[in-house]
């Protein structure tokens, strides 16, 4: 069974940065998972002073993900809900 990984906002920016100018190989992107709640974050990073930066970061996601079926973690509504509230979403 394959394997997948998904980053919070620090690994984000990290990845973005190294890979602005390169991919990852096909097999690699596959396994990347979008994080919903990262991309909330990362997307309120454009309102600081560095939001050129950040938003380069952005737009290196086609390279480390893939562009034609991009995984996506599900929104945590379930887990929240059980966890912090014990009820059943």
């Amino acid at each position: 069974m394959p394997s997948f990984v998904y980053f919070d906002s620090d690994v984000f920016h990290r990845i973005g940065a190294t890979l602005s100018a390169r991919g990852l190989t096909p097999e690699l992107r596959d396994r990347v998972l979008v994080s919903p709640i990262t991309m909330l974050e990362v997307l309120s990073h454009l309102t600081l002073k560095k939001s050129a930066e950040i938003l380069a970061h952005i737009q290196a996601v086609h390279n480390w993900v893939n562009p034609n079926h991009a995984g996506l973690l599900a929104w945590p509504t379930h887990a929240i809900a059980q966890v912090g509230f014990l009820k059943e979403a």
